[in-house]
């Protein structure tokens, strides 16, 4: 279809990508939808949006005329796109809009823009439009199958109508379809059967034209998502993986991989990382996500990585972890499949962005810690996982080693390294498996098996060699500090009195007997807290923790271990900066 099309000018195809997306934010869309509410001439505008959608409706028909096909598309014009935008904010618009061929059409038009789709306002309105027009297809199509469903719908103010109903409500419907749990959206009465959307909105070929030029046009995708976020992903996310899901039976694993699961698994991944807040988007799109089973090695691209790209990404994923701690809405699997897909984007120049995403990740570790329904290892592996991603996301930025000037997103990473007390959260993991809940757990377990001793052997032995992998890793991504700006910040901090208190813990009480359950894991702690503080303090450190001695009680009254203050600033002692900031 592009020799259809020969205009190449921004004036013809509307915005770029940089500034377009500004225009599709809910606060924009909502002054608009406000105008067009008010709007005495809107019965003209909107006859002449029908007849566009009845033009793009055309373009679905696989034996068109080639020249009515050409004149179909010099009449969709930008300005034309936008009408039938404005009209699709009014969620009343549902019969006009619930059309497979409408969807259909916006495929064609939007594959006609060559070679970037998304990089256009033109093609960004195509592929909106699309999305807007399928959401309205199984909203329609679930409300005809069971009237239980409309009531979401029919409960909306019409004096207040937004494409937020629209994605709410196909969002909750998507979450009945995949749980088969009605109750908890709807409430006790509803009783509509799951299996609403399993209708074909495409031919085939479409879906795969589809899948393949936007897997091509991702960075724009992201961008563009990223910029409005307004769009309701989950639902259009799922019905291209049933089409997915239709490949695996007819053509070989190899084959399938490369040609389908691998493209969709990056759009997919992308579009979460930017989903907009609506009520059970997110939710939904966790479900959708949920029946995809990526192995990681499909997610490394091999093109090179575009800097732009890599940064929107790297940002994306670390505003989602934030948010969803905030929320306390923490998907831990989720959240790591994120790490893994990011992981591979990471490249020069995104340096600056690395210390706070270190942190937001350092963060979900220690919310992991609080998940009461975790295999006692499982925190351990978590955080051996996250930390070799790190490692591997820092050496491939080539940071300056210099010891006087090093480069200064060095200072930030060492601060959220001490933030987020990276020695604490791999004491804490390690002690995670010897807490009263779990080692009853794990011994009710072990006292039913007959070879229980050869089991706590096998636990121990993975403990310890998962315990090691963390502490090289943790000594590892200190390295890149130089050693005087660590040390310096680790004193500044009280870190250090964190440690000897580690240290004198663990040698306080009897935890080495030779018949204590958890006798490695407890040695092992120590080990590696001394090999920590040996590797910053160097072979002196055991004669200088022996010299910090605890002087007073903690200024901060919420402490919940007051004693022992250590950190003095302004003439109050506090136990470290946490409780200092507290």
């Amino acid at each position: 279809m592009s020799e259809i099309i020969s205009h190449e000018t921004s004036e013809y195809w509307g915005l770029t990508v940089d500034h377009y997306p500004r225009l599709y934010q809910n606060d924009a869309l909502s002054t608009l939808t406000q105008v067009i509410l008010d709007d005495e001439h809107r019965g003209l505008w909107r006859q002449d949006a029908l007849r566009t959608m009845e033009d793009i409706c055309m373009l679905s028909d696989p034996k068109l005329d080639l020249l009515i096909s050409a004149e179909i598309h010099k009449r969709v014009t930008l300005e034309k796109l936008k009408l039938v935008h404005k009209l699709s904010l009014n969620v009343n618009e549902l019969d006009n809009f619930a059309l497979s061929r409408l969807v259909a059409g916006c495929v064609i038009l939007l594959l006609s823009v060559k070679p970037s789709p998304l990089y256009f306002e033109y093609g960004y309105l195509c592929f909106r439009i699309m999305v807007i027009s399928l959401n309205f297809c199984l909203l329609r199509y679930a409300y005809r199958s069971d009237p239980d469903a409309r009531e979401m719908h029919d409960d909306s103010d019409d004096n207040n109508i937004s494409l937020l109903n629209l994605w709410t409500a196909c969002a909750g419907l998507l979450r009945v379809e995949l749980t088969g749990c009605a109750k908890e959206f709807y409430g006790s009465s509803y009783a509509g059967p799951p299996g609403h959307w399993n209708i074909t909105l495409l031919e085939q070929p479409k879906f795969e034209e589809l899948l393949n030029v936007l897997h091509t046009d991702q960075k724009n995708l992201t961008i563009a998502l990223k910029g409005s976020r307004s769009l309701g992903l989950s639902s259009f996310m799922y019905v291209l993986w049933k089409f997915i899901e239709t490949k695996r039976a007819v053509i070989g694993i190899d084959e399938y991989q490369e040609r389908f699961l691998k493209p969709y698994s990056r759009i997919l991944y992308r579009c979460f990382l930017v989903l907009p807040r609506f009520k059970s988007e997110l939710s939904a799109a966790k479900l959708v996500s949920c029946l995809v089973d990526t192995p990681e090695f499909m997610l490394v691209d091999s093109k090179p990585v575009d800097l732009e790209d890599s940064r929107n990404m790297i940002q994306a994923y670390t505003r989602y972890l934030k948010y969803e701690s905030q929320k306390n809405a923490l998907d831990v699997l989720q959240s790591f499949r994120m790490l893994a897909f990011v992981t591979p984007l990471v490249t020069p120049g995104c340096d600056d962005l690395i210390p706070d995403a270190f942190k937001a990740t350092m963060q979900t570790i220690w919310q992991i810690l609080l998940a009461p329904r975790l295999e006692p290892i499982k925190p351990a592996e978590t955080l051996e996982f996250v930390l070799q991603c790190l490692w591997v996301i820092l050496t491939r930025l080539e940071p300056s080693f210099e010891e006087d000037c090093p480069e200064p997103w060095i200072f930030d990473l060492t601060k959220s390294i001490i933030t987020s007390d990276l020695v604490g959260i791999m004491l804490r993991v390690a002690l995670y498996a010897t807490s009263p809940t779990n080692e009853r757990a794990r011994q009710k377990s072990l006292s039913s098996s007959t070879s229980s001793h050869s089991r706590e052997a096998v636990d121990g032995e993975h403990m310890l060699k998962t315990l090691r992998k963390i502490a090289h890793f943790s000594m590892d991504i200190m390295s890149l500090i130089p050693d005087e700006t660590l040390e310096h910040r680790l004193r500044e901090s009280g870190s250090f009195r964190d440690w000897r208190k580690y240290l004198t813990f663990f040698g306080s009480y009897d935890l080495f007997d030779p018949l204590h359950i958890n006798r490695t894991t407890y040695y092992a702690c120590t080990f590696w807290v001394g090999e920590l503080c040996g590797y910053v303090l160097g072979e002196e450190w055991k004669e200088e923790m022996l010299a910090m001695q605890t002087s007073a009680i903690c200024g901060n009254p919420r402490c919940p271990f007051p004693f022992g203050a250590e950190f003095g600033n302004g003439g109050v002692p506090y136990c470290n900066m946490r409780c200092q900031a507290m």
